[in-house]
């Protein structure tokens, strides 16, 4: 996007392909994290070293919940970025060391694109994700306001909860 190479783990656990990921240089990296058919915190922090992005930041960390802030903080991982919920933040590369250009630590700087368009993006790749899941007939995970409980679709429109 604009020069700003991101890593999305969707619902995932650790993969053989993370490997090949340090050699693209990521500027972020974006984990889940709730150990609900995903990886939990620490396989997250694991990814983070094998990823080797610029900046390392949590989703998905408490079933139901938009952002568990005090998850988010405790989360050993390094480069790691916590974004508060109703925060939003606008991605740019980091600036290289030579570059001659003054940063401001650990701000993030401005790509030129809306949070608008950032989050349009974001949910469409989530939408092509979900879309290839069901062509392939994958179960999707989905959380269940009602039920107050994380569970698995599958193609025939079967549900199995998590206990």
């Amino acid at each position: 996007m604009d020069g700003v190479k991101i890593y999305a783990s969707g619902d995932t656990s650790k993969t053989k392909q993370m490997k090949s990921f340090a050699k693209m240089n990521l500027d972020y990296a974006i984990l889940c994290g709730d150990g609900a058919y995903n990886m939990n915190p620490e396989e997250a922090a694991e990814c983070t070293e094998i990823i080797g992005a610029k900046k390392n930041i949590i989703i998905h960390l408490t079933p139901g919940q938009l952002f568990d802030y005090t998850k988010a903080e405790a989360w050993q991982a390094p480069n790691k970025l916590v974004i508060s919920d109703g925060n939003e933040i606008f991605l740019m590369r980091h600036l290289p060391a030579d570059s001659g250009l003054k940063s401001t630590g650990d701000s993030i700087f401005a790509c030129g694109l809306t949070a608008e368009e950032i989050t349009y993006s974001f949910n469409k790749a989530v939408q092509e994700s979900v879309a290839d899941k069901k062509q392939k007939g994958l179960p999707i995970a989905k959380y269940d306001n009602i039920e107050k409980r994380a569970y698995l679709e599958f193609a025939d429109g079967s549900r199995e909860y998590v206990n």
